[in-house]
């Protein structure tokens, strides 16, 4: 099966949480099983399991739920529409936190359409660069951010942890240029400072 959830998506109605999911299983779930789903979103299950979908929900509330009604149906490939979008930033690594979680866990195929490259860069195995309705570039992480310049020209942006390594090269610090999230750059500084950082 196929899962696709796209960003201006919506749940609607007096329905509960835990009847929608239900109702997206196919079957009445258990409690414990809506709550485990709308956690691996990031909700804390007990305070949404029996709240109506309303329009007391924020945008990122109803996103997740959205999310999880996906994820529940344990189909083979989801494609999210930029499943983070607009979150702050606890937000979006719960969410996408929790989507790299399920698929390690479910070994499934999971596609993120996204303008963020720090997020794809710290949640995807691989990465697909698309300009002019085309590919532009595939491969891993390492493979697509290795031409930060390349991806600069055609005006996307690339990590800013792989921003500031170009900077350091060009300043002539010796650093890989194969980092692209904060926690590499933290650890290549402070294997270069000597521990000192």
């Amino acid at each position: 099966g196929v899962a696709h959830v796209h960003r201006a998506g919506g749940v609607g109605g007096d329905k509960l949480h835990h009847d929608l999911l239900s109702l997206a299983a196919g079957h009445e779930l258990s409690v414990n099983a809506a709550c485990g789903y709308l956690s691996e979103v990031g909700l804390c299950a007990r305070d949404y399991v029996n709240r109506e979908v309303n329009a007391s929900l924020s945008g990122g509330e109803l996103k997740r739920i959205e999310i999880a009604r996906a994820l529940m149906t344990n189909p083979q490939l989801i494609i999210l529409d930029e499943p983070a979008a607009g979150l702050d930033p606890r937000g979006r690594a719960e969410i996408l936190g929790g989507i790299r979680a399920y698929q390690r866990e479910k070994k499934n195929t999971i596609i993120i359409i996204s303008h963020s490259m720090e997020d794809m860069a710290y949640y995807c195995d691989n990465v697909v660069v698309m300009n002019n309705s085309r590919v532009y570039r595939s491969g891993t992480v390492d493979e697509v951010f290795s031409s930060a310049e390349e991806l600069e020209a055609i005006g996307l942006g690339v990590p800013q942890m792989t921003r500031l390594v170009m900077l350091l090269r060009q300043g002539g610090v010796d650093i890989s240029p194969d980092i692209y999230t904060v926690e590499d750059a933290e650890c290549a500084l402070t294997k270069l400072l000597g521990g000192a950082l």
